[in-house]
């Protein structure tokens, strides 16, 4: 399944309501993604990153797009941790 914008929005909607801990990770993974990141490893043996792997194609802006529209600031803090 390919991951559109507006899937990882309703994706990280419904993970905020039923997993805090895992919206920050992601969010925090977006971030740095957003800022021209990898988003690291996927798995300790992987020889690919997050974004090769998972979001193919997304540019920095895309994922400035999810956190924009979940109203996360472009900023090293997601919301949640200090």
């Amino acid at each position: 399944m390919e991951k559109t914008v507006e899937y990882m929005i309703e994706h990280a909607r419904k993970l905020l309501q039923h997993d805090t801990s895992g919206y920050r990770q992601l969010v925090h993974s977006l971030l740095r993604m957003s800022q021209g990141g990898d988003g690291g490893q996927p798995e300790p043996w992987s020889l690919s990153s997050v974004r090769k792997e998972y979001y193919p194609g997304w540019t920095d802006e895309d994922f400035g797009r999810v956190l924009a529209a979940l109203e996360e600031p472009l900023k090293a803090t997601p919301t949640g941790i200090d």
